[in-house]
């Protein structure tokens, strides 16, 4: 009995392979395009946010940013653990 079970969960699992293997392919573009980055932090933040303006419908918490680990590099009191109990924080409101 045990080894009928056996067959039949390797066959069934021999199946999903072969299914997944032999299964339909997404083509995607590989082509790497190149970024003109601005040399100054603020103007780098400044890019990013423009950028994010431009896509519509983008929610905050999917946003790109940047988390300095240095709190002299930004304007404000920004660091990775205030930023994470910020969210934190917020998240709870």
């Amino acid at each position: 009995m045990f080894k009928k079970i056996l067959k039949i969960s390797a066959s069934v699992l021999l199946l999903a392979v072969l299914v997944f293997i032999a299964g339909p392919r997404t083509e995607m573009d590989e082509t790497l395009h190149p970024l003109s980055l601005p040399e100054d932090l603020e103007d780098l933040e400044q890019y990013i946010a423009q950028s994010e303006a431009a896509v519509a419908g983008i929610r905050p918490k999917v946003a790109k940013g940047i988390i300095w680990a240095d709190s002299t590099q930004k304007n404000g009191h920004h660091s990775p653990s205030s930023t994470f109990m910020d969210s934190a924080v917020r998240e709870t409101k």
